[in-house]
């Protein structure tokens, strides 16, 4: 069961919630989040972030995300501009302009070395080891319904007299 919730637990929160999880692959928010933790990010409007926020953005350069945290939001006609950095990186990234109302991913929840964990999930392994552990299951389940089955029909029926 521990690998099912590992498993579905992920997209359920995705598609109910609206709640993404990403690996931090960088170590440009040290100490605060680091290399192999997990953050969780969820959508916000531009217009909606706050200085100290950590948002995740696509770097053009490396084809990446990366989490960086917001110095500073200016809204000027109906734009928002952004400046953000990562916590050990010496200089604040080129500033952003986005329109006030597009969806950003503010992250909302760190969970420290839990990216190791969900790596392993999306190895060729480990989605065998949890395909054969829900047949198992699937299984297990199908043979012991058959023998209540056929437990029930062996027994005598009981007849009354009078």
């Amino acid at each position: 069961m521990l690998l099912v919730a590992l498993f579905f637990t992920p997209a359920a929160a995705s598609f109910y919630l609206g709640i993404q999880p990403h690996v931090v692959s960088t170590g440009s928010m040290k100490p605060n989040i680091n290399p192999g933790d997990v953050i969780l990010t969820k959508l916000s409007k531009a217009v909606e972030l706050r200085k100290g926020d950590v948002i995740l953005l696509f770097d053009n350069r490396s084809q990446r995300s990366e989490a960086h945290r917001v110095l500073e939001v200016a809204i000027k006609d109906g734009e928002s501009l952004i400046t953000t950095k990562g916590d050990s990186n010496p200089l604040p990234d080129p500033m952003l302009s986005e329109p006030g109302n597009k969806p950003l991913q503010k992250v909302v929840v760190v969970l420290s070395n839990a990216g190791y964990v969900l790596e392993l999930t999306h190895s060729s392994e480990a989605k065998l080891l949890g395909g054969a552990a829900i047949l198992s299951v699937i299984s297990l389940r199908g043979i012991k319904h058959l023998r209540s089955k056929r437990n029930s029909s062996k027994k005598p029926l009981l007849h009354q007299t009078k």
